[in-house]
């Protein structure tokens, strides 16, 4: 978890297996916390530079 400045508040990084998996954390998870107004998903590729 990263504190931010600017429009996020918060920056977490989720590591999921799938996206049945990523959409349990943020739709069933995050979202169910009260305090929790929105959510942004960024996908980011791990790969090898070239």
């Amino acid at each position: 978890m990263a504190l931010t400045g600017g429009e996020s508040d918060v920056m977490l990084l989720v590591r999921a297996p799938d996206n049945d998996a990523l959409r349990r954390v943020v739709l069933e998870q995050l979202q169910a916390i009260p305090e929790v107004l929105g959510t942004r998903t960024f996908l980011i590729s791990e790969g090898s530079a070239s």
